[in-house]
């Protein structure tokens, strides 16, 4: 953490407050170091709204991991976002996933394992966001969740 501030490397900085939980330090680098990232409710918002041209410029200008550290971001923020908005913001993460990975040569080879492991994550990521869905579908009706499905995939 404290190399990657002293080289100024955004995206290192992000992978490290991602993984010791530094929730707060990420919403800081996203506002200095990605200053044309919109917020986290103005870009769920865009999204919802399908406001094409808006999603397709956050898409070209940030790099699919940038892009998974900040759906991490808003999932962990969800109070000021509803599940369609989450789930709006991450297929846009697995569409420039998938315009990287179509970049990547035909064969496969080492340079493909770190674009999987993220499509990896995004699979987790949309598995979260269903069980976010279904917790909060069942507080609502005071009853007990069913996640029996959820926990039988993650298991296989």
């Amino acid at each position: 953490s404290d190399f990657s501030r002293t080289i100024n490397h955004p995206e290192m900085q992000l992978d490290c407050s991602w993984r010791q939980s530094e929730w707060e330090r990420m919403k800081e680098i996203f506002g200095t170091d990605f200053p044309n990232l919109p917020s986290a409710a103005a870009a769920s918002t865009s999204a919802a709204t399908s406001d094409t041209a808006e999603a397709k410029n956050l898409l070209r200008n940030y790099s699919a991991k940038t892009m998974l550290y900040y759906n991490y971001m808003v999932l962990h923020d969800r109070k000021s976002h509803d599940d369609t908005q989450l789930e709006s913001l991450l297929n846009q993460s697995v569409q420039k996933a998938l315009s990287e990975w179509q970049k990547l040569p035909n064969f496969v080879s080492n340079s493909h394992t770190g674009l999987l492991h993220r499509f990896h994550i995004l699979v987790e990521l949309k598995e979260s966001i269903g069980i976010i869905h279904e917790l909060n579908n069942y507080r609502r009706q005071n009853q007990v969740p069913n996640l029996k499905t959820f926990i039988t995939t993650w298991r296989e």
